[in-house]
């Protein structure tokens, strides 16, 4: 079964379309025997490759159908998080940038009172040594 497996998997389904029928029959026979082996190459992407049509029972095409569902809520929340994650990282630099910039403008105009007051502050200070 992995062997068979593989070889669909590796294929886009036009190349085995000649064998669609053969295929089928395969995995409507042993989706059951797999569901409770739970064979290590049955993961997520073979399933989603798989028709639900093909599952045998309707247990099994509902339970399949309720995983896939789930599966693909997942991938949305994980790219609307990514998506959150993209945002707030670009407002943070942006944030950041923004407040980088007022503590420079800051640190300039502080320097240059800074600079005012001790032209006016050292000859004050020479002028009372005299």
């Amino acid at each position: 079964d992995a062997k068979k497996a593989k070889v669909i998997s590796k294929r886009s389904r036009h190349h085995w379309s000649s064998i669609t029928e053969e295929v089928r029959s395969w995995v409507e026979s042993n989706w059951s025997s797999w569901e409770e082996k739970k064979p290590k190459w049955l993961d997520e992407n073979m399933k989603a490759q798989i028709p639900v049509e093909w599952i045998p029972s309707k247990e099994a095409k509902k339970a399949e159908m309720e995983r896939r569902s789930i599966v693909e809520k997942v991938s949305e929340l994980k790219s609307k998080r990514k998506k959150i994650k993209k945002k707030v990282k670009k407002t943070t630099s942006n944030v950041t940038r923004t407040f980088s910039v007022g503590i420079a403008r800051m640190l300039t105009s502080s320097s240059k009172i800074d600079t005012t007051i001790s032209r006016t502050i050292v000859p004050e200070k020479k002028y009372k040594r005299k």
